[in-house]
C-alpha cells in the first residue's frame, strides 16, 4: 500500500529526486522496475528525474511502459524532464554534430515526445537542459507559456545556467506571464548559488525544485545524475 502523501502546492517536489539517467543500463523487467519505484515511493521520494536525451532516447519510454500498466502510480509522482540537447544519435542520423536547440518548436515538439514516452498528460515540471549561446529569451518564454496554458506542463525551470544566463529568462517569461502573482521568477540558490532555479509553480510562488539551503539530492543505482 503507497503512503505517499500528496505533493504540497507550497513545495511540490520531494527533497530527493530519483535520476533515470541509466534506467536503461538497469536492466530491470517490468516487475521489478515497479517493486522499485513503489518502494522510492513508499520512502517519500516522489520526484522523478528524466530528459529527453537519457539512455540515447530510450529511458523515457521505459519508464512509460510502467504508467501504462500501472497508471494509478502517477498520482503520486512527479515527473521532471529536461530539453534542448540534440545529441547524435542512430535514432536521428541526419545530426551531424551535436548542438543546443531551444527554439519554440524544439521545447514544445520535445515536450510532446516527452509525454507519450512517459504515458502521462502533463510534466510537473520542465527544465532547459543547458544554456544555449543562441537561446531567444522571448521565444523560450512564449513556448513556456503556450505549454502552462495547454495543461502540458505545471512548472519551468532550467538547469546547469548561471545566474547571469538565468537573469536573462526573467523579463521575457514575465511579459508572457502576464507578470501574475505567483508566476514571477525567482532565482533561489543552492549551495552552489547556480545548479537550478525554479521558473513557476503552476499559479503559486515558486519554492520549488531549490530553496535557500536546500537542494534536492539525486539518487539511483546509477548515482547522482
Amino acid at each position: 500500500m503507497l503512503s505517499t502523501p500528496p505533493p504540497s502546492p507550497s513545495f511540490p517536489f520531494s527533497p530527493i529526486a530519483l535520476g533515470l539517467w541509466r534506467l536503461q543500463e538497469w536492466n530491470m523487467d517490468l516487475p521489478q522496475l515497479q517493486a522499485y519505484i513503489e518502494e522510492a515511493l513508499t520512502l517519500g521520494v516522489t520526484t522523478f528525474d528524466h530528459a529527453d536525451i537519457y539512455g540515447d532516447y530510450s529511458c523515457e519510454a521505459l519508464f512509460g511502459r510502467l504508467l501504462k500498466e500501472q497508471p494509478q502510480l502517477r498520482q503520486h509522482m512527479q515527473l521532471v524532464s529536461k530539453c534542448g540537447i540534440m545529441l547524435l544519435s542512430g535514432k536521428y542520423p541526419h545530426r551531424r554534430v551535436k548542438h543546443y536547440d531551444t527554439s519554440y518548436g524544439h521545447i514544445t515538439g520535445s515536450v510532446e515526445q516527452s509525454l507519450r514516452c512517459l504515458q502521462t498528460d502533463y510534466l510537473d515540471l520542465l527544465l532547459i537542459h543547458r544554456p544555449d549561446p543562441l537561446m531567444d529569451p522571448a521565444e523560450v518564454a512564449r513556448a513556456f507559456a503556450d505549454l502552462q496554458q495547454a495543461g502540458k506542463v505545471r512548472s519551468f525551470g532550467v538547469s546547469n545556467f548561471s545566474p547571469r544566463q538565468y537573469q536573462m529568462l526573467k523579463p521575457s517569461h514575465g511579459r508572457a506571464a502576464g507578470d501574475q502573482p505567483g508566476r514571477a521568477l525567482p532565482f533561489l540558490p543552492g549551495p552552489s548559488e547556480w545548479q537550478y532555479g525554479l521558473l513557476s509553480a503552476g499559479g503559486h510562488p515558486a519554492h520549488g525544485l531549490v530553496a535557500p539551503g536546500r537542494r534536492p539530492a539525486y539518487a539511483g543505482p546509477g548515482g547522482r545524475l
